[in-house]
């Protein structure tokens, strides 16, 4: 089911409000696995994760996924707000 984190972690402070995350893949289109997940990174003082479905979730291409990895402690109607690219 998940697979295991594959390739390279990198997260840096960009400047106080920009966080970047970069998670290189080895190999990617020799992977099986039917979703692979990064490994735990914190902004904000909140656990994140990126997982994805390399041949992708319900569609024919790559899917990406943002996640809070430690939803578990988070207050009921918890949200925030996050925004990918340059």
């Amino acid at each position: 089911m998940g697979g295991q984190v594959h390739g390279k972690f990198q997260y840096m402070d960009v400047n106080e409000k920009i966080k970047k995350f970069t998670w290189r893949i080895e190999n990617f289109s020799t992977i099986e696995d039917e979703r692979l997940y990064s490994e735990d990174f914190v902004v904000d003082g909140n656990k994140w994760r990126i997982y994805i479905h390399p041949k992708g979730n319900d569609v024919d291409c790559l899917s990406i996924y943002l996640g809070v990895a430690s939803s578990a402690t988070l207050p009921s109607r918890w949200s925030a707000y996050a925004q990918a690219g340059q």
